[in-house]
């Protein structure tokens, strides 16, 4: 079970990210808690990855050191947009950086706070954990 907390009555979104996804279907359930303790049932969504080994990535070294993130890919090629997102879900970098047989090097524009972050790669919409130290 994942808790997303509130961001409050302002019609912002909220995500998930599942580390660990299966290929194939996977189901997840869906409820919202109020402020009130009520609790609403959403239903269940249905997910399905057909080709979760070709969306794979590799960053290293992780934890990061020294800013620099390498990444291993498969397939992708040409300018991608690379998001970092700390574990709230609030944007906290995105650079576009180019690929080349699905490897590509990031140096980090700005310090980062020492923690988790998650990592995504735009139009791929390809994400990972990412530490940095």
């Amino acid at each position: 079970m994942v808790n997303v907390n509130s961001k409050g009555n302002n019609g912002e979104t909220y995500s998930a990210i599942d580390f660990s996804p299966f290929a194939g279907i996977s189901y997840y359930e869906l409820s919202q808690t109020d402020a009130d303790g009520k609790t609403e049932e959403l239903g269940i969504k249905t997910i399905k990855l057909t080709d979760l080994k070709e969306r794979s990535l590799s960053v290293y070294p992780n934890p990061v050191v020294n800013g620099l993130i390498n990444f291993q890919t498969n397939g992708l090629n040409g300018l991608k947009n690379i998001f970092i997102f700390d574990l709230n879900g609030k944007k906290v970098l995105s650079e576009q950086i180019p690929f080349t047989n699905g490897t590509a090097t990031l140096k980090l524009r700005k310090q980062l706070a020492k923690g988790s972050y998650i990592l995504k790669v735009g139009s791929a919409n390809i994400n990972t954990k990412i530490i940095i130290e």
